[in-house]
């Protein structure tokens, strides 16, 4: 076991962030471990228990060990940060690093002696008495910038300042760092209890006086050996034999009840000892257990409702922790209570991981091919109604239509238009078609009817939806949406439906969808809300990674819900109308998704990937 004493600093966890200092039992492996990404923290223990079982003491072991280590984060979609060191009991010293670093404090110089941003670093070296290293992951390092002008003071000093410091931070979930030095009290005793060439010249002149007292006890001996010679054998034995006796039974007697009070008085102590350390636990941990128990009582509460209640429960979750981590901060001196405080956090952050909303799937399984219709089949525009779904092909001159109960595919041909279709909207009898003017077909692709010849209106429109007995076309060109009524003779004049257009850059609009209000969301990620022509605040609340890139988006009047098209991120996020956030499915299916419309018989969505239609049940 190695002479090294550790003294430890780590951040708070959160949800996709957790950090540990690890040494293992044997006393020679020594590590800081920053784990990133969804379920850092249970996959953080398992990694821990890695290294605590880990036998290594060479470099290769060290290497394979840490290969092992980045092997198992990646299949958890996870990454580390880390940095380990081995003292062998040859006083070698070997160092490794991933995106981490190590100092060495020696004598009075301090250096950085390794550093990695990103590959697996290694060094060995010689351990010398009074070395100082610091193990730091790189999150530690941000942080303290000038954490190697640090090392010059004493360590409690430096772990004093760093926790204050780290109390701070909005995020210090990877933040680890290990400070270790020789064990003073072991360097004493090896001083205390090492051989010197003092003590060996004391020995040998020692051996003189023994000689003499050897040379005097012979001369005795002589004479003893005469009155000896008096006494008969048989009677010293049984005289040596009852002396010895009573000598044992003496001893049994006198010794035996002795060690048995020395036993009882070491009993006596240690019980005290273990009561006064429970009752100075108990008063320092009593301004705070009222708190904890409440939280408790909350925590309780939110765990039996969050199948029913999955967004209220995440939401109390994540204030009960941030009640905890001021409590941290206000009693971050009181190492008693920083830990029993931690308890509730981790458990409370272990059931946030399980209400996070986040569903991570590899691959989505297609629910129809649209290339079974027709083989050169992409999408350009989709839009579902009374479970049909419509998709309008790149050229623009046909369509195809899914019956979605029973999978019946239907090609309908566009040319009576005359022209290329922009896009389209369908509703329960008719399909709508933009480009050239304003057209329907029956749902079947027959009977079809020019509703308007092209104008000043529907030049320009890029998008087209439809809600109730009305049709909205979006025209960038024009700075405005407008509002058709269908009739049975055809449309009504057109209305500039945008009342407040402040603001909008309408090159940027990628997708619209109406409920009654009109939707819009842009290439920037941005969702815009208006009511009756006029802009509404809306801000998502509750999502961890912000929506990037061209988003698309759709809904209807008969929920409550929003669904985004993220692809950039590869997911679909399900947001309530009010913007708080509800679930997200990831996958890299979605990467390449080109369109999304809401399922009117259930939760959930169709997501078009040029010729592939995916469902996904929310």
């Amino acid at each position: 076991m190695s002479n090294l004493q550790v003294t430890p600093i780590t951040g708070l966890p959160q949800v996709d962030g957790w950090s540990q200092v690890i040494s293992n039992p044997s006393g020679s492996l020594f590590c800081v471990l920053g784990v990133q990404g969804q379920n850092a923290n249970s996959v953080g223990k398992n990694l821990s228990e890695l290294l605590l079982n880990s036998s290594a003491n060479s470099s290769s072991e060290l290497h394979n060990l840490l290969l092992d280590l980045l092997q198992r984060a990646r299949e958890e979609l996870c990454q580390i940060q880390c940095a380990c060191l081995i003292l062998t009991p040859e006083k070698k010293i070997i160092i490794a690093a991933q995106k981490g670093s190590v100092f060495l404090k020696r004598q009075e110089k301090v250096g950085e002696i390794l550093i990695s941003d990103g590959s697996l670093e290694m060094i060995e070296g010689n351990f010398k008495n009074g070395d100082i290293f610091a193990l730091v992951t790189q999150q530690a390092k941000e942080i303290f910038p000038q954490l190697k002008n640090s090392l010059i003071d004493e360590s409690e000093v430096i772990a004093t300042k760093l926790v204050a410091e780290l109390q701070e931070q909005t995020d210090s979930s990877l933040t680890a760092i290990a400070w270790l030095e020789q064990d003073k009290n072991q360097d004493h005793y090896i001083e205390n209890h090492t051989p010197t060439k003092k003590t060996r010249l004391k020995l040998i002149g020692i051996i003189p006086s023994l000689n003499k007292l050897k040379t005097q006890n012979s001369i005795l001996l002589k004479q003893a050996k005469h009155l000896i010679s008096k006494f008969s054998l048989k009677k010293i034995k049984p005289i040596n034999s009852r002396i010895i006796g009573e000598k044992i039974e003496n001893d049994q007697k006198n010794n035996f009840p002795t060690f048995i009070k020395i036993g009882i008085i070491l009993i006596l102590i240690l019980i005290v000892a273990i009561f006064w350390k429970q009752q100075a636990i108990k008063k320092e941990l009593a301004p705070i257990l009222p708190t904890l128990q409440t939280i408790d009582e909350r925590f309780d509460k939110i765990k039996k409702e969050a199948n029913q209640q999955t967004v209220e429960s995440r939401t109390q979750a994540k204030e009960m922790l941030k009640e905890l981590e001021t409590l941290i901060t206000q009693n971050q001196d009181k190492q008693v209570v920083v830990e029993e405080i931690k308890k509730h956090y981790q458990k409370i952050q272990e059931f946030l991981v399980t209400v996070s909303g986040t569903e991570t799937k590899e691959t989505l399984d297609p629910f129809f091919d649209l290339r079974l219709t027709e083989l050169e089949f992409i999408t350009k525009k989709s839009s579902l109604a009374n479970n049909k779904l419509f998709s309008l092909d790149a050229s623009g001159k046909n369509g195809i239509i899914l019956n979605l109960e029973n999978r019946q595919a239907q090609k309908i041909s566009l040319e009576e238009i005359n022209g290329e279709a922009k896009a389209i909207a369908i509703n329960n009898k008719n399909i709508f078609v933009l480009g050239n003017g304003l057209h329907s077909f029956s749902i079947n692709g027959e009977n079809y009817k020019k509703l308007k010849d092209e104008g000043d209106s529907d030049k320009a429109g890029t998008l087209l939806e439809g809600y109730s007995d009305y049709l909205y076309v979006l025209n960038p060109e024009k700075r405005n949406i407008y509002r058709y009524t269908v009739k049975e003779d055809g449309l009504s004049e057109p209305i500039g439906w945008l009342i407040d257009k402040q603001g909008i850059d309408f090159s940027t609009i990628e997708s619209m969808t109406i409920d009654g209000d009109v939707w819009l969301s842009t290439k920037n990620g941005e969702i815009l809300r208006y009511t009756q022509g006029k802009k509404q605040d809306f801000t998502i609340k509750d999502l961890e990674s912000p929506l990037t890139g061209p988003i698309k988006i759709t809904t209807h009047e008969e929920t409550d819900l929003l669904f985004v098209l993220d692809k950039n991120n590869h997911r679909v996020v399900v947001i309530r109308k009010d913007g708080t956030f509800v679930k997200e499915v990831v996958s890299e299916s979605l990467a390449a998704g080109d369109n999304i419309v809401t399922l009117n018989n259930e939760t959930g969505v169709l997501v078009i990937s040029g010729s592939i239609v995916y469902k996904i049940s929310l």
